[in-house]
């Protein structure tokens, strides 16, 4: 985006729209990896504790879900806090690099599943950071 004032409504639109293209992105590399049995015997962890076969359904909701996380930061940082856009774009390009820690704590998943996993943050972070920030 560029320097100008971002409006409440211009900023919605814009999370929403790189929410969807997200999410599609998510489930096209989500396909091609199960295509090719890359998530076989992947057990992805539940919020009760318990883990549970990786659908395609996982990957759109987990994008949905974090992005409304991220969102929420941005109205926190740009709105309340007034912090410039150059700093909220180090902040989530410092939240894109720790997101890659995540796929790796999970215990005994293979390789494939990983690296398609970190595939899936890199392609969201390079479609949102620019396009929101």
């Amino acid at each position: 985006m560029s320097t100008e004032k971002l409006t409440t409504s211009k900023i919605l639109i814009v999370a929403f729209l790189t929410t969807l293209v997200s999410a599609i992105v998510n489930i096209i590399i989500f396909m091609i990896g199960d295509t090719f049995r890359a998530f076989d015997g992947f057990e992805a962890p539940q919020p009760d504790g318990s883990t549970a076969a990786l659908t395609i359904f996982v990957p759109p909701i987990s994008t949905f879900a974090f992005m409304v996380i991220g969102t929420i930061g941005f109205f926190i940082l740009y709105k309340g806090l007034k912090v410039d856009l150059t700093r909220i774009r180090i902040v989530a390009i410092i939240v894109l690099i720790l997101s890659f820690v995540l796929p790796l704590t999970v215990s005994g998943a293979p390789v494939s599943a990983v690296i398609l996993l970190e595939l899936m943050h890199l392609m969201t972070g390079l479609i949102v950071i620019p396009n929101l920030t």
